[in-house]
């Protein structure tokens, strides 16, 4: 086979695909980005493309969560697909004759169905308005994308990394709107236009040490549905004595070991998509602890412990207010619990983590509905004050923050991703703000979810840089990073318990 009858390569499908999307040309978008996903079906970018480049409220759904899969922490697919669950599903909205066929083998977009070729045309109006407002340039072909998501509004402008940014407006009272119902999704795969054999396996690097004390907590296993959700499982740091604790086929995400590791909360989706922290008890059979009091809670998510083990931090939304807060809960293993609110505002706080001492939580902070940019803050809990850790506005975006457990080395680890950028790295940055954040390492891939080991010598996180997210361990005194599973399905990790 001579070069010019090789198959394009995803990257050039992308690209191709990426461009077809900024000329308004969707039916082009969509079967150049159909490709890219059936050949890697892992690709974050291909699917928020595609996303933004599908014709139905379902298709574009179906995508941002195939996006969520990928990456549990993309704050954009998870805020776009919360606006999509608001605008119902239209009565007839019939998925494309590629998608129909998906399961009985590779078809070709029919282009001539004139209610396609009058969506594009619609559709391509308003994402030339959303790539060129103001009369701006439009954006880089390789930037993310500012999807038209069947009403939803584009994501934050982004600014140049290492521009300073302004001081963060304060945030203000927040009405309280009837939050959006998601309804379910259904699963679309595309039809890829040829079959094309994926690339081959991924050599992994070499095994964490042996020794570590400690369990990680992670997602793990064949998933089906919802992506999102999967098996619960728990391990030894070096990748051993590996067992499912969610038992009768039940499956969560964002899981969390008490200290001691006699308890884990995680994220349970029940069959009416109500989202609902549950608590297990590990040493002895007992139904799961679940918030069913007043206030009635939604969307709740993101569980952390405090380092007694009495409280648990998380982010819920009340059925009166449409933006996530932060919560605390106590209580629930003596069974009466008790519900503190911390946060009441028009941001949407995530990822909660507390002090080594449990006065102080550090948690991400996403402003765009008041200002547009994502920072991490840090809150006193006794008297609630609030500061800024980081202040670099729009250029780089804060997730999933973990305070160091030992006191001696008061850091932060935290998820960053630059502006302009499609992939995350991981960061820390001093707990008193005295220094600007700094990247741990230099790498190709995407990596999330870091958490410090109990002893601050490790960094547990998972990454997509052998070709399928697995969970690895990072070293600080040395930098060596080790992989700790080798698995061909998703495995998120998201925390690290003595």
């Amino acid at each position: 086979m001579t070069d010019s009858e090789m198959p394009p390569s995803v990257e050039e499908l992308l690209r191709q695909g990426i461009e077809a999307a900024h000329a308004g040309d969707r039916a082009t978008a969509r079967a150049l980005l159909e490709q890219a996903v059936a050949r890697d079906e892992n690709n974050e970018r291909a699917w928020f493309w595609l996303a933004a480049a599908a014709e139905t409220v379902e298709q574009k759904r179906a995508c941002l969560e195939r996006v969520i899969a990928i990456n549990p922490l993309n704050d954009r697919a998870q805020r776009l697909l919360e606006q999509l669950g608001s605008q119902g599903v239209p009565a007839a909205s019939p998925l494309p004759a590629a998608v129909e066929q998906a399961e009985t083998g590779p078809r070709t977009l029919n282009r001539t169905l004139i209610i396609g070729v009058l969506a594009v045309l619609g559709l391509a109006i308003v994402v030339a308005l959303l790539l060129n407002q103001g009369g701006e340039p439009s954006p880089d072909p390789t930037s993310p994308p500012p999807p038209e998501m069947g009403g939803v509004e584009a994501a934050p402008p982004t600014s140049t990394v290492g521009e300073q940014a302004g001081e963060q407006p304060a945030p203000v009272e927040t009405s309280t709107p009837s939050g959006p119902t998601r309804t379910p999704v259904p699963t679309w795969t595309p039809a890829p236009s040829a079959t094309i054999a994926l690339s081959g396996p991924v050599t992994p690097l070499a095994p964490p040490p042996t020794g570590l004390s400690g369990q990680i907590a992670l997602r793990s296993g064949l998933v089906l549905g919802d992506e999102r959700l999967q098996p619960i499982v728990l391990m030894s740091p070096d990748g051993s004595q590996s067992r499912t604790v969610s038992e009768g086929g039940e499956r969560g995400t964002a899981p969390a070991l008490s200290p001691g590791a006699g308890y884990l909360a995680y994220v349970e989706v029940t069959s009416t998509r109500e989202q609902l922290i549950k608590v297990l008890s590990l040493n002895r059979p007992s139904a799961p602890w679940f918030w069913g009091g007043t206030p009635r809670l939604d969307r709740q998510d993101m569980p952390a412990w405090s380092p007694d083990g009495n409280w648990i931090a998380f982010t819920a939304s009340s059925f009166a207010d449409q933006l996530p807060d932060l919560y605390r809960v106590t209580g629930f293993a003596s069974g009466e619990p008790s519900l503190d609110r911390l946060t009441q505002d028009n941001a949407i706080e995530s990822w909660p983590s507390f002090s080594p001492d449990g006065r102080q939580i550090v948690y991400a902070v996403d402003l765009s509905p008041s200002g547009g940019t994502t920072e991490l803050r840090i809150m006193e809990i006794a008297t609630r004050q609030v500061r800024n850790l980081t202040g670099n506005g729009a250029a780089l975006i804060e997730s999933s923050p973990d305070w160091s457990p030992v006191p001696e080395r008061p850091y932060i680890v935290f998820q960053g991703q630059q502006a302009g950028s499609t992939q995350s790295d991981l960061y820390w940055v001093p707990a008193d703000g005295s220094a600007p954040p700094e990247k741990l390492f230099e790498s190709e891939a995407s990596e999330i979810h870091p958490r410090f080991s109990p002893d601050g010598r490790f960094i547990l996180f998972s990454s997509d840089r052998a070709g399928n997210w697995d969970v690895f361990i990072y070293e600080i005194a040395s930098g060596e990073i080790f992989q700790v599973t080798t698995a061909n399905t998703v495995e998120i990790a998201t925390d690290w318990a003595p």
